[in-house]
């Protein structure tokens, strides 16, 4: 079993708990939106680096 620093510990919990909510997946010109069955973001991922 793996494991990190608690505070790190906690980030990836949160993640996998906020994966799990999202139904929806939203492609915008800014990265890619994961929603729940009511419209609400539950996560963002933001594209950088463009040029």
């Amino acid at each position: 079993m793996m494991a990190g620093p608690p505070a790190l510990m906690e980030q990836e919990r949160v993640y996998f708990r906020s994966l799990r909510k999202a139904s929806r997946i939203l492609k915008t010109v800014e990265g890619i939106h994961l929603a729940n069955d009511d419209g609400s973001l539950v996560l963002v991922f933001v594209l950088s680096g463009r040029d």
